[in-house]
């Protein structure tokens, strides 16, 4: 029977598919809230039956109104509100843990439950600034008062001589529940940082990497080229009229251009090597360990593919011109950007939809 119920509370929307009110960015939290109710009811349930039928019917009244609180908790959540619904939750735990306490006393380790509850609400990024901030205090103020003025009970039940393993068992159930939520506020954490991350290092309209990214990126390359005794090579590629075709066609055409550039960029390249938007209509694309012509082989093929897949109004093409050096064992990655540059104009001036190519010499390439 408890297989069926199961079964079909699983099999229900309920369970896996969150409201519509639900963010797509809040979902893990709500599911999270969603299954501490679902396992807080059964538990209040049994405790419920447990206390009546050992005469605490005081615990026993209060752990079937603990089920109201949790099904409050599940609305709650659902509507959105999760801030509400942790803070309810929260307090549904403190009031029966210290409910217990009192009636128990301090050796059955009821009163563990205060330090992880308001830890985890304390630190949620659900919960308001200043509501956690006086739960917590709360919380530890109630915890302090229990270890002063019941650790004896104040009723004899049939549990007296099992206090060792509520209190290791309270300590446990206590304990798991705060390494979950420690965990979950890590991976949050995780998820924000990497967010940052990819804004600040991918460029949001080509998806290539950011200038800034890629300047620390060649500076570790540099040192990981001596380190290894290999070379890279570093090609500077600018798209041929393209101010031409902004003032003339409207920037997002333009815009349309630099993603489309940007893609057979990548796909041209592979994983192997590496492309950051520079600026503007620039490109900067890192070739790693590759002879010098063999750069030129690949950038040929590249600004062929450019000008035969990448078409404006008109039957107009779009074509692109490079300027490569590749390096030895010293080099100053400035002068090295700085002489890519000078082939890219080289590279213009003669005509443009070229490949212009040297091997880094300090101050000139030949």
């Amino acid at each position: 029977m408890l297989a069926e119920f199961a079964t079909t509370l699983w099999q229900h929307d309920f369970l896996r598919k969150a409201p519509q009110s639900v963010a797509a960015e809040d979902q893990t939290d709500y599911f999270t809230i969603l299954w501490v109710a679902i396992i807080a009811l059964p538990i209040h349930l049994a405790f419920s039956l447990l206390f009546w039928l050992t005469g605490l019917n005081s615990l026993a009244i209060y752990n079937l109104a603990s089920l109201v609180i949790w099904l409050s908790v599940i609305k709650l959540a659902r509507r959105a509100r999760y801030s509400e619904a942790i803070m309810l939750g929260g307090a549904e735990v403190i009031i029966h843990a210290s409910l217990a306490t009192v009636f128990l006393g301090t050796e059955f380790g009821f009163q563990l439950y205060l330090w992880p509850t308001a830890c985890i609400i304390a630190i949620h990024t659900q919960t308001k600034i200043l509501g956690a901030i006086l739960f917590a205090l709360t919380t530890f103020v109630i915890f302090i008062l229990l270890e002063l003025n019941f650790s004896q009970g104040r009723v004899d039940t049939v549990f007296m001589g099992y206090e060792l393993y509520f209190y290791s068992f309270c300590l446990i159930s206590g304990g798991i529940p705060f390494i979950i939520g420690m965990m979950r506020m890590k991976s949050v954490y995780m998820r924000q940082r990497q967010r940052v991350e990819q804004f600040a290092n991918i460029d949001q309209l080509t998806g290539l990497f950011s200038r800034r990214y890629f300047y620390n990126f060649l500076h570790f390359q540099k040192f990981q080229s001596k380190k290894e005794n290999k070379h890279f090579a570093i090609a500077i590629g600018d798209i041929d009229h393209f101010k031409k075709l902004n003032d003339e066609r409207g920037h997002e055409a333009g815009d349309q251009v630099l993603k489309e550039v940007s893609t057979i960029i990548k796909e041209t390249i592979g994983n192997t090597h590496k492309a950051c938007r520079w600026g503007g209509e620039e490109f900067l694309i890192f070739f790693d360990d590759l002879e010098l012509k063999d750069c030129e082989e690949l950038l040929n093929s590249l600004k062929d593919k450019i000008k035969a897949q990448v078409m404006i109004e008109n039957n107009g093409t779009v074509t692109i011109s490079f300027g490569v050096v590749t390096t030895h064992k010293e080099f100053a990655l400035d002068q090295l950007v700085f002489q890519a540059d000078a082939l890219l104009y080289e590279a213009k001036a003669a005509g443009r939809n070229r490949v212009h190519v040297a091997q880094y010499s300090g101050n000139k390439t030949q």
